[in-house]
């Protein structure tokens, strides 16, 4: 039986307030990509890929995925912890296939 090879899947896309201002509304543009087929209990791993533009840095990181989960507002939540902390690896966004 041949291995399935599994092509990412860009979940959701959505923008962020934090309610800071930098140079202006600090506002997150986040885009959640599943890395993995679903598992027997509907979890997937993915990258999360977001760009804060008000401070020009945009960065990346690891995380698991809900199967029909679309809450924004706990992703946003998340992805605002992992930057504060600096739990995340800086990426260049230019290069993030359309």
């Amino acid at each position: 039986m041949a291995a399935s090879l599994f092509a990412p899947v860009t979940e959701m896309k959505f923008s962020y307030s934090t309610g800071r201002i930098y140079d202006g509304p600090q506002l997150l543009e986040i885009t959640v990509v599943r890395t993995a087929d679903w598992d027997e209990f509907d979890v997937a791993s993915c990258e999360i890929y977001f760009n804060d533009k008000s401070r020009h840095i945009a960065g990346r990181c690891a995380s698991i995925s809900y199967k029909g989960d679309a809450d924004t507002q706990a992703t946003g939540g998340y992805v605002l912890r992992i930057y504060d902390a600096g739990k995340y690896l800086l990426w260049d966004p230019s290069a993030f296939p359309a």
